[in-house]
């Protein structure tokens, strides 16, 4: 179970005095401190750190009264963390103050980032108060929020800010509008790789229950089956294929379908021997490398095919050896290949023994059916 981490950007507070016979020290409270206090109020949601991101301005300039009356005044850092949150009963070394230029440009970004990392570990629950900041500072938190949810499996839980109405501030949940881009990126990957895991976690996230979407959900999760069932041929432990090298349509085949699968060399070398031998194939076994590199080949071309039409990234979680390249090099460079052996195995005829009538390189043989000669 990780920590509740509360990120925010504070806000410099230049405090005003409150009207004679207010119960409160200044006219209003400083940005932040509406959406910590309801962070802290809630037990689930309380947090153990707060992060802070904290401009020169924040750190070193005197802008609030002194609580102890003297008349000097402290910087914003200082009264929040020794006035503000030791009221709330935050201990001092609960904030982590980032230090951050008043601007801040690119690489000051950068470098805000990596500190705020340094802060967050594997499974830790973010909170984040948008209320400080410049315009893009909203955009860095959410930055981070993105990053540690992919990189370090962090959930944001929830996205406050605060709305200054007259001198009160009122908590705005702004999380059900952060959790669409969850709903943005499963879309994406549905249509990028035909996997519908994302889309359903966000069901799942969201506690839909309407039951429309769930059908809908449904229809769109067989949909996705049936584009992983493209498959490359299966892998039998005695047969690498099936023997017309087809690519198999039923996941309920022997020891299950590999997705996007491209035989080895060895394998298809293997495959060779064993219909020889079984009196599958009739093939001079001096050729038998040649013929083997020409069955990668054309299971290579296939793939190209199949990943380019249903699934062109890594995002099925796949060993890397099982997805081919789809860069522009990657695909050249396995044509020249193909290329060059084709040219090589061109002077190849056929040699048909003694009784043995020759079939058109045309034809097609269905899987499992007696061939009609």
């Amino acid at each position: 179970m990780g920590e509740n981490i509360a990120l925010l950007y504070m806000s410099a507070y230049f405090a005003q005095p409150a009207p004679e016979g207010s119960k409160n020290r200044f006219l209003r409270t400083q940005t932040n401190e509406a959406a910590v206090s309801a962070l802290w109020k809630d037990p689930a949601s309380r947090p153990d750190k707060i992060v802070a991101l904290c401009s020169d301005t924040v750190r070193t300039k005197p802008t609030v009264p002194a609580a102890d009356g003297s008349g000097n005044k402290v910087p914003t850092l200082e009264y929040f963390r020794d006035e503000f949150l030791k009221q709330l009963g935050v201990q001092p070394e609960q904030l982590v103050a980032v230090s951050v230029p008043d601007s801040m440009e690119e690489a000051d970004q950068t470098r805000a980032i990596s500190a705020v990392l340094e802060q967050v570990a594997e499974n830790d629950n973010l909170y984040i108060d948008l209320s400080g900041g410049m315009r893009d500072t909203a955009t860095l938190l959410l930055i981070v929020a993105r990053y540690l949810k992919d990189i370090r499996m962090v959930q944001t839980k929830k996205v406050l800010y605060s709305e200054l109405k007259g001198n009160s501030s009122v908590v705005r949940d702004s999380t059900g509008l952060y959790n669409l881009m969850d709903l943005i990126t499963a879309v994406d990957a549905f249509f990028s790789t035909g996997t519908t895991e994302k889309l359903k976690a966000y069901m799942k996230q969201t506690g839909e229950t309407d039951p429309d979407i769930l059908n809908l959900l449904d229809r769109i999760d067989h949909f996705a089956d049936d584009l992983a069932l493209c498959r490359a041929a299966l892998f039998h432990e005695a047969r690498p294929f099936t023997v017309n090298l087809c690519l198999t349509k039923d996941k309920t085949e022997a020891n299950g379908n590999a997705l996007f699968r491209v035989a080895t060399l060895t394998e298809a070398q293997e495959y060779l021997t064993a219909a020889v031998e079984q009196g599958e194939l009739l093939l001079d076994l001096t050729r038998k490398d040649t013929v083997a590199q020409g069955i990668v080949y054309y299971q290579s071309v296939q793939q190209y095919r199949n990943q380019i039409n249903h699934a062109s990234a890594s995002d099925l979680g796949l060993q890397s050896e099982r997805v081919l390249p789809l860069d522009t090099e990657h695909i050249k460079e396995t044509l020249q290949k193909i290329a060059a052996y084709l040219h090589e195995i061109r002077p190849l005829k056929r040699n048909v023994p003694q009784g043995v009538k020759a079939l058109p390189v045309t034809k097609t043989i269905p899987a499992g059916a007696v061939p009609n000669l």
